[in-house]
């Protein structure tokens, strides 16, 4: 293939993926139209607090189904979000994905979530998140992440599972594909709260096509919710362990691909602008979010980063 039939390749890859990119996030605008005047089916949930939902939680890097801050339904027969964010680092699971020279300048991330809820039944959604980064000479898409998966209450736990592609344009040799799965443990009953106290998750991966191995995670997170505010704010960490997973290995040739790879220690934020704009909910939920991270690693001979790191976006929710 010659030089010009190469990128002209590329730049139709790249045309697709942002097609691709802007027809889901564009799915949000047709939202309010599906969801008014549709019945509300019975949830298994709880109502959300005020304004909840995943502030960035590495957004899916954690498993799958994190974009609701508990993976609680919004109790409506389709609920969505959406969501666009500046990010000082593009951290995958304890490490930084691309290092280039410009590294610090900041990442454009878009990420949505639709899920269908079925009362009792498994929650069927398909996800996404694209990063951007303009100062990569190699590709402004630097990742783009489609998950399809499914949430089923199970009281007093929370299942999880789901299976992601990951796609690197200009980079065909690191794409690959993994399945998750996640429990969580509902806290509010045994503490007869109104709302989980922990939320503690146990999450596994199983990358089984480039890198054929395993990550696991365990982690908790607490959310406060100031009503008045229309504010919520959550302090999570997580802990993570892989087994024989040469993506986290620094000599793939050696045998040194497992351990405890990383830690991280987080405190989000949403501000509901509902109230203070006057505007319906039936236009759909509007909030400022935020973040910042704390990621460091644990075994030296992992492939880690050490890394504060943080940013801050629009959210709107169905």
């Amino acid at each position: 293939m010659s030089g010009m039939e190469a990128k002209k390749t590329r730049a139709i890859k790249t045309n697709s993926l942002a097609a691709a990119t802007l027809a889901f996030v564009g799915l949000g605008c047709l939202q309010p139209l599906v969801a008014m005047g549709q019945p509300v089916p019975e949830s298994v949930y709880p109502a959300p607090l005020p304004g909840e939902g995943m502030p960035y939680l590495e957004s899916g890097n954690s498993g799958s189904s994190d974009f609701w801050g508990d993976d609680r339904s919004t109790a409506r027969g389709v609920g969505a979000a959406f969501e666009v964010r500046y990010s000082t680092d593009h951290i995958f699971r304890g490490f930084e994905r691309f290092e280039t020279e410009t590294e610090d300048k900041l990442n454009l991330q878009l990420s949505g979530k639709i899920k269908l809820d079925l009362g009792k039944l498994p929650h069927p959604y398909v996800e996404g998140f694209v990063n951007i980064a303009e100062s990569d000479p190699i590709s402004s898409f630097q990742e783009v992440r489609p998950t399809i998966g499914f949430d089923w209450a199970l009281r007093p736990f929370i299942l999880s599972a789901g299976h992601t592609n990951y796609i690197f344009p200009d980079r065909e040799a690191l794409d690959t594909n993994e399945v998750s799965l996640k429990l969580q443990f509902d806290d509010t009953d045994i503490l007869r709260r109104d709302r989980p106290l922990f939320s503690p998750y146990v999450l596994g991966v199983f990358d089984y096509d480039t890198y054929d191995g395993v990550y696991t995670e365990v982690g908790i997170r607490h959310s406060i919710s100031f009503d008045s505010l229309d504010l919520v704010l959550t302090v999570d960490g997580h802990v993570s362990y892989v087994n024989g997973h040469d993506l986290f290995a620094v000599d793939p040739a050696s045998d040194d691909d497992s351990g405890f790879q990383h830690y991280q220690v987080g405190l989000s934020a949403v501000w509901g602008l509902n109230q203070l704009m006057n505007l319906p909910d039936r236009f759909g939920r509007w909030s400022v979010v935020g973040y910042l991270n704390y990621t460091d690693g644990i075994d030296n001979d992992l492939i880690n980063t050490t890394q504060l790191w943080g940013g801050a976006g629009f959210r709107l929710e169905f």
